[in-house]
């Protein structure tokens, strides 16, 4: 009898640490779970998409409205470093052009000017822009053509040049 209950004893013991394992792993993980989640806090609120821009710095009769991306800054503190990585609308060359700081509750817009004429149908989807930042903790960020937020590599880290793109004057 005294057996049988050391037995319980001892299997109970082993239970009781395992259950506090799992629940002190899954305390980890909740833990770092809503650190990545106030990291990301600022860089969630900056949105980037291509549309059409009225007559502006570039636009004329011809071309009254040009392909533009445009940058929103949402949140309460400004972003950094932002350029935009672009495929140009009639050949699809990659190009990427810097617009500086983005204060916050701004938006930039980024014309996109080009020779030709576009494809019947053409929108300005198919610039597939992204856009790279650093926030004000200093942390770099990249929100892709769909939206998708990530960190960035960091310099030099992406494909942009080996897929031949080219820096324009922003």
């Amino acid at each position: 009898m005294n057996e049988i209950s050391t037995l319980i004893s001892s299997a109970t013991a082993v239970v009781a640490t395992m259950v506090a394992l799992f629940l002190l792993r899954q305390g980890q993980v909740d833990r770092r779970k809503l650190a990545e989640d106030a990291e990301r806090e600022h860089a969630r609120q900056i949105s980037a998409w291509a549309d059409w821009h009225g007559l502006g710095d570039f636009g004329t009769f011809a071309k009254p409205r040009l392909p533009a991306v445009f940058v929103r800054n949402s949140s309460d503190a400004a972003v950094y470093d932002v350029f935009v990585d672009f495929r140009a609308p009639i050949d699809g060359a990659l190009f990427r052009v810097g617009l500086g700081p983005v204060p916050p509750g701004e938006t930039r817009v980024q014309e996109i000017d080009y020779d030709g004429q576009l494809e019947a149908g053409w929108e300005p989807a198919a610039l597939f822009a992204r856009v790279n930042f650093r926030d004000s903790s200093g942390r770099r960020w990249l929100r892709d053509a769909f939206g998708r937020l990530r960190a960035d590599l960091g310099h030099g880290q992406d494909d942009f040049f080996e897929q031949g793109g080219k820096i324009l004057g922003g």
